[in-house]
């Protein structure tokens, strides 16, 4: 059992050190596969001994409190831990395949949310981001694919409100993916009775000024998001999108009518992280012979009145779009050539 505790340790402090986002553990014949997301990208890291596997899987599911003699069934949790004295929280995910499980951990830091000034590669952004956080009122959103930082950049908008406005911030989000202090974080809990509608009506009673509604994935989370803007709150959420017509389409889609999106849309940010070209002296980190780059997300934002457009017309504005921002982040020299003929979409 301390073997199998100390690779466990082990094994979370290399992904750490290597600034993964998520470990794979995935059974192959005769081993498992250990993997790792970097920047992005799923790289081979190791593998190790089946009866270790097995071992180190059961261990995994016990500490986060996950039924270990349940393997018929996807299950998911999470717990904190500490490395090098920071905290981070495991989002652990089984899923079962046709002989054994698979395991994804997802890595979240606790205590190193960016300042809101740092996630864009260009300046430009920088000034658009603070003109969100000022907002009196309405829905944000702010869309991207799967990875690409969403919840960064939303965390950050509400670190940066709680410094400059002195707002009282409530969330209500499945689940809670980073503490922060000064303000009310709600993690839904069906079991408990603790909907989304439940969380959000509670959560008008209390006296917010900014509410954050983790992500729009449904019609009930995209009207319950939709409702607390139109009663005058400033409403953050994320929502799974491709560019941010698509974001528009994606509330339709969810049964919220065209007249309600604008009149609580006020502002939608499109996000895609890419890698930033490093500084002269940098020595950087290594993962075998791939280079740990820094990342920083290109945006695209869509204002009231380019809702509205986009709305009436029914496609997507052809200026400010992200192939347009990384053609600008490459001409400033932020970014490499293969970041700028990466596959594009929106």
């Amino acid at each position: 059992m301390y073997e199998v505790e100390k690779i466990s340790a082990g094994l979370i402090n290399e992904a750490v050190g290597f600034f993964a986002s998520d470990i794979h553990l995935v059974p192959i014949d005769q081993a498992w596969l250990i993997q790792l997301r970097i920047n992005g990208k799923l790289y081979d890291f190791k593998q190790i001994p089946l009866i270790l596997g097995d071992r180190l899987m059961g261990h995994l599911k016990y500490t986060c409190g996950m039924d270990i003699g349940e393997r018929r069934l996807p299950q998911s949790n999470s717990m904190t831990i500490e490395v090098k004295q920071r905290l981070y929280n495991l989002r652990l995910s089984t899923l079962p395949t046709r002989s054994k499980e698979s395991l994804a951990i997802r890595i979240l830091p606790q205590s190193s949310a960016q300042p809101l000034s740092t996630l864009p590669v260009l300046y430009s952004n920088r000034s658009t981001l603070n003109n969100i956080t000022a907002l009196p009122y309405g829905l944000c959103l702010i869309a991207g694919p799967t990875g690409s930082g969403k919840t960064t950049t939303l965390y950050a908008l509400l670190d940066d409100i709680l410094l400059k406005h002195h707002k009282k911030i409530i969330t209500i989000e499945d689940p809670v993916e980073r503490s922060l202090h000064s303000l009310i974080q709600i993690e839904t809990n069906e079991k408990a009775g603790i909907s989304f509608e439940v969380g959000l009506r509670a959560a008008l009673r209390h006296d917010p000024d900014v509410l954050m509604i983790g992500e729009i994935r449904d019609a009930a989370s995209a009207k319950l998001a939709v409702r607390a803007a139109l009663t005058g709150h400033l409403v953050f959420a994320t929502i799974h999108a491709n560019n941010n017509y698509s974001a528009l389409l994606r509330l339709r889609e969810f049964g919220v009518s065209a007249h309600d999106i604008k009149e609580a849309l006020q502002s939608v940010a499109m996000q895609y992280l890419v890698n930033v070209k490093s500084s002269e002296g940098d020595e950087g980190v290594y993962f075998g012979d791939v280079r740990i780059n820094k990342r920083a997300a290109l945006y695209t934002f869509d204002n009231r009145l380019h809702i509205h457009q986009m709305i009436e017309s029914g496609h997507t504005r052809k200026l400010n779009t992200l192939p347009h921002q990384a053609r600008k982040a490459w001409a400033l020299g932020f970014i490499d050539r293969e970041e700028l003929e990466r596959g594009w979409k929106g």
